[in-house]
């Protein structure tokens, strides 16, 4: 269980409050729970706790373990002095714990106060969801609903990814053909490589500003140190790890080379005047087929580097046409689903009919890999079932 979960659970209170008993055996109750703290310091400030009858207002710390509390060198900060509570979810050994002053700090074990549904989603899961044991409480609709719903923000998600990179020194122009060229590179890059696919744009788009015109393929592998030595990136940054052929860096260069010359000739005027479903299929024709991406790679430049692209070339360029297909293009996506994310899905208990959605991607992203079930709407319906 991540810490970051454990602080959710506390400043969300899912926690029987009653009967709450000190390691020492001396009761305790909980008036408030305190502010959650982003910054340095305690997690939790200005809590207020009674301890035999006594009122004690100041901090209060979380850890998994006991022992976290010397890991994480708060013995020998002053800064945790004002700490009235050391709260953790397993029990304790018997090392009490000392502020920096020497004074003792009341100690709390958590794991029989948090409820038995809240229980499955403290741990790891290498399998299986979190939620699997309660997913068949929840009405198939409202899975589906919450699906589409993160298939939306998926979206957003990636239209503000790609924002994140706008380089504001530059023309419009010249800025959103930097960023549908960068995301073109990302996507050649993808999974292992988009660092390194990252890097190699920033170098050629250098020399595109340079010259007008895009390095060719035998000139970006020498950049990359894959064909030759070179003093600007090292074969080492690169990954053939489980690459098959068609899949190994030199030939991904030379597509993403190929698919942004012909983006670039074709110049952001057009995609403002063409058809936006038109586009892909106007610069797939002119790429031969030893130039193009394989069916499966030119789907996720579809969805992650050209939908996102137009839809940011319609803030620009204030044509809100662009943000309407652009989104209808994304809602109607029909794309292969990574199978193991899939199988998660199935594996935990969610109906087939709710995969049919594209949202689990983000889903299993955002929320269930990192363990964020605590900000996951399922979590929260869950606990409400």
């Amino acid at each position: 269980m991540k810490e970051k979960t454990f602080h959710k659970i506390w400043e969300q209170q899912y926690i029987c409050f009653d009967k709450l008993q000190l390691q020492s055996g001396e009761p305790l109750r909980i008036i408030d729970s305190g502010t959650y703290n982003t910054g340095d310091g305690p997690d939790f400030l200005n809590a207020r706790i009674v301890i035999n009858n006594i009122m004690l207002v100041g901090d209060i710390e979380l850890h998994i373990n006991s022992e976290d509390w010397y890991k994480h060198g708060h013995h020998q900060d002053p800064s945790y002095n004002g700490v009235i509570l050391h709260v953790v979810l397993e029990t304790p050994e018997e090392k009490p714990v000392y502020r920096k002053d020497g004074t003792l700090i009341p100690e709390l074990a958590l794991s029989d106060a948090i409820p038995l549904e809240i229980q499955p989603f403290l741990h790891t899961h290498s399998q299986k969801l979190a939620c699997e044991q309660h997913i068949h409480l929840l009405d198939d609709s409202l899975l589906e609903n919450h699906l589409r719903d993160m298939h939306l923000a998926y979206f957003d998600y990636s239209v503000d990814k790609l924002l994140s990179s706008y380089p504001y020194h530059l023309s419009v122009d010249e800025a959103w053909l930097y960023l549908i060229t960068l995301a073109t590179f990302r996507v050649g890059g993808f999974h292992k490589n988009v660092n390194a696919m990252e890097r190699l744009h920033h170098i050629l788009w250098a020399k595109y500003l340079d010259s007008g015109q895009w390095p060719c393929v035998e000139d970006a592998l020498e950049i990359s140190g894959l064909s030759s030595e070179s003093s600007q990136m090292n074969r080492k940054e690169w990954d053939y790890s489980g690459c098959r052929p068609a899949n190994q860096p030199p030939k991904r260069i030379a597509q993403s080379i190929h698919l942004v010359e012909v983006i670039t000739n074709m110049g952001w005027r057009e995609f403002l005047h063409e058809s936006t479903a038109s586009i892909p299929k106007i610069l797939y024709a002119q790429l031969s087929t030893k130039q193009r991406f394989g069916a499966t790679r030119w789907q996720q430049w579809i969805y992650q580097a050209f939908v996102p692209s137009v839809y940011i070339l319609g803030s620009l360029s204030g044509k809100h046409a662009l943000h309407v297909e652009s989104r209808g293009l994304w809602q109607a996506m029909n794309r292969k689903i990574d199978g193991n994310i899939t199988e998660y899905f199935e594996a935990s208990g969610w109906p087939k009919t709710a995969l049919k959605q594209q949202g689990h991607i983000h889903l299993y992203k955002r929320y269930c890999k990192p363990q964020a079930c605590m900000d996951c709407k399922i979590f929260k319906s869950v606990i409400s079932a």
